[in-house]
């Protein structure tokens, strides 16, 4: 049986390959594009312009649209190139290896550790880096003060990352060196000592024991002119983490106090927040003059209560929350249960929805002026839905990673493509329609000229247009015109007239069957290569026969 089976597969992939190779070489007008899946399958795209090619499977496409070319090998590559954005990505088993190019700037990563960037940055400067973190760290520019060297622990200099301006180290840690725009910090042995200067700022510490630092209020020109004030403070801990002393916020109209003698007590005082916590947070109470609400929590954050304008919560983790103010709205019972949180932007509400985590979730978009809608529905690991504003929408069966990583294209690109055993999309603006199941070995698009389908390696297809329906078995084509000024005149000889009424069976179900002559004058024989001519309609031949109904595009079943 098992040998069987093996033959009847290699037979309909001969088939399937021989009817490509066929289907090639016809014109236009007999079928514009080739259905052999999952062997080899072209056809349009139904949510954007273009076509698409899929062979062997899962394991090759190449896609075309107005503005993007993309071909891959899942799940070990994909290239997309964009000549309209002048930029190109390519994904080799990611995270592995990417490469992405924007212009002149461009960034190549091995893994996350080894990265190159280059290119042309702001005010026409050229620049060239290459990271190997932590150890390696080198770039190369037009602009000899961006150039630098450094090889961690043992020595080196890197400019303008690690959120520091410039940091330097020798045998680190025994020695590392930063600044952050004007303030500069020495570590000896770090994080034990450190001495810190700046504008009006001077500190040091001995952690874990003693430390201190205090700035004076200082203004700072924008790059738009306007002066802005730059705080003060003074801030002193001991045995750390227990005592803090903070004056913050000097020389503003909310200057703060900041008492903390961990885990007994600890005390905010300022114009806007007074809040106080006593015994590892199992007694917290805050109140907020800002925004005009009162908190308490017993202990925060299991048990929480808050009342106000500006804010109304009732919690009590795992069991129920419920927390809103002037923006946000969330809710939650047997958390990570069932949770709910709903964002007004203003213009757009966002709501997202979840079922422990990723089983179930939701995120929906409304325009409040139009009313439209996007959302993403995901059922993890079994679907992901897509709904967008013009109701367009997209399914895919099954899905193991896009309900955790949503909208990431290189998940869709390099790994969607080998568990997408069903696919339907459907497109809003132009009624266009396509259903996949197994990587094509069922296939049906429709659009507002035509209808296709394709079955079992191409063996059985179909095609029905406004003038014409076509059914290929085993790459046999069987014709029947449906133009009224072919009424009289039909390309099927009359041996196949079996083979066209099961294509009205099969195909069109819905639509109306020609209406049989009653005439019982035998037609003539053709000769060789002439078309048949049907007899003509006596009188009592029924009435004309009906029009087929034009295709009308459908939104797929999902």
């Amino acid at each position: 049986m098992r040998a069987l089976l093996q033959s009847l597969c290699r037979l309909a992939c001969l088939l399937a390959l021989a009817g490509a190779a066929v289907a090639q070489t016809l014109p236009e007008s007999e079928f514009a594009d080739i259905a052999a899946g999952p062997i080899f399958d072209k056809f349009g795209l139904t949510l954007q312009t273009g076509t698409r090619t899929e062979a062997l499977g899962p394991f090759y496409y190449h896609q075309e649209t107005e503005r993007a070319t993309t071909w891959g090998i899942p799940p070990l590559f994909a290239i997309t190139d964009s000549p309209y954005y002048d930029a190109r990505d390519v994904a080799i088993l990611p995270p592995l290896l990417s490469y992405h190019r924007y212009g002149t700037q461009s960034a190549l990563m091995i893994t996350p550790l080894l990265t190159f960037y280059g290119g042309d940055y702001q005010n026409d400067v050229t620049r060239q880096r290459t990271m190997f973190f932590p150890f390696y760290f080198r770039q190369k520019s037009s602009n000899p003060d961006l150039r630098y060297t450094a090889v961690f622990p043992f020595y080196g200099t890197v400019k303008g990352i690690f959120q520091r301006t410039q940091a330097h180290w020798v045998m680190a840690p025994l020695f590392i060196e930063s600044w952050k725009r004007d303030v500069h910090t020495k570590n000896y042995l770090y994080p034990i000592f450190h001495t810190r200067t700046g504008n009006g700022l001077t500190g040091w510490q001995f952690w874990p024991f003693y430390g201190t630092e205090s700035k004076v209020p200082t203004t700072r020109t924008n790059d738009f002119g306007d002066v802005r004030i730059i705080p003060g403070y003074e801030k002193r801990f001991a045995l750390w983490p227990m005592f803090f002393w903070e004056d913050i916020a000097m020389g503003t109209t909310n200057a703060s106090t900041y008492r903390s003698y961990w885990p007994a007590y600890t005390k905010l005082d300022s114009p806007q927040v007074v809040g106080t916590t006593a015994f590892f947070s199992l007694y917290s109470h805050t109140v907020n003059h800002a925004q005009k609400y009162e908190q308490w929590g017993f202990p925060w954050p299991i048990w929480v209560k808050a009342r106000g304008e500006g804010k109304h919560v009732t919690r009590f983790i795992p069991f129920y929350n419920y927390g809103s103010n002037n923006l946000i709205v969330s809710r939650s019972y047997l958390w990570p249960g069932y949770t709910t949180r709903t964002l007004d932007t203003g213009p757009a509400l966002i709501t997202r929805t979840r079922v422990m985590l990723y089983l179930w979730s939701e995120v929906k978009e409304e325009i409040k002026e139009t009313g439209e809608m996007r959302r993403r529905q995901n059922a993890w690991p079994f679907m992901t839905r897509m709904k967008y504003y013009d109701g367009s929408t997209r399914l895919q069966v099954f899905a193991p990673l896009e309900p955790m990583l949503p909208a990431n294209e290189t998940i869709e690109r390099v790994f969607s493509p080998l568990w997408s055993v069903y696919r339907a999309q459907y497109n809003a603006t132009n009624g266009a329609a396509s259903q996949s199941l197994f990587w094509n070995l069922y296939r049906h698009d429709t659009t507002a000229e035509m209808k296709r389908w394709s079955l079992l390696y191409g063996l059985f297809q179909g095609r029905q247009t406004k003038d014409e329906e076509t059914l290929r078995i085993f790459f046999i084509p069987f014709k029947q015109r449906r133009d009224p000024a072919f009424a009289g005149r039909c390309t099927i000889p009359p041996n196949r007239g079996n083979a066209a009424a099961l294509w009205q069976s099969f195909i069109a179900p819905t639509a109306a069957s020609p209406t049989r002559l009653t005439s019982t004058r035998k037609p003539e024989r053709p000769t060789h290569g002439a078309t048949l001519l049907m007899p003509q309609r006596t009188a009592r031949a029924s009435a004309p026969p009906p029009q087929l109904a034009e295709v009308q595009p459908h939104a797929p079943g999902l």
